[in-house]
């Protein structure tokens, strides 16, 4: 099978949010949890149309996704989801790889991460630092700020 890369589009907005949802609940997180961040894993077409949102597929079946999106006046990678059952079979790393070639086209210096704690590990491996903690806007919970420099690659 051949795994392709593209821009996302505004009719795969559905499956991509059912995407996050299934990847960020593979993580051991309980229902009340996910009822209460659900509405942060909406993609919705507005993000795909202005951002730059990118699809990994096989066959017109998104397997992952990435995008990102300027918070204030930062650049922040906000997505980067595979499908549970495409976890650990490089799919994550394919991704990273083509946005750090998107976020450079994009004249990003760096860019900011707020991490799932358990996905932390795989951003660090890629090369982004840890700089702090950011309050998640859903749960409240504090989780693991990265930073990615561009410049030095």
């Amino acid at each position: 099978m051949h795994q392709n890369i593209r821009r996302a589009t505004i009719q795969q907005a559905q499956q991509l949010s059912t995407l996050c949802l299934r990847s960020k609940a593979s993580w051991g997180y309980d229902a009340a949890f996910m009822k209460k961040v659900e509405p942060s894993f909406v993609i919705s077409e507005q993000y795909i149309t202005d951002w730059p949102v990118y699809v990994v597929e096989e066959a017109g079946t998104p397997l992952g996704f990435y995008g990102f999106r300027i918070i204030g006046d930062e650049p922040f990678l906000c997505d980067l989801w595979i499908a549970p059952e495409w976890i650990g079979c490089g799919l994550g790393k394919q991704l990273w790889l083509h946005a750090l070639g998107i976020a450079a086209g994009e004249k990003y210096g760096y860019f900011l991460i707020e991490s799932d704690p358990n996905a932390e590990a795989f951003y660090l491996h890629m090369g982004a630092v840890r700089i702090g903690t950011i309050e998640s806007a859903d749960s409240g919970r504090m989780l693991p700020l990265l930073r990615m420099d561009l410049t030095a690659r």
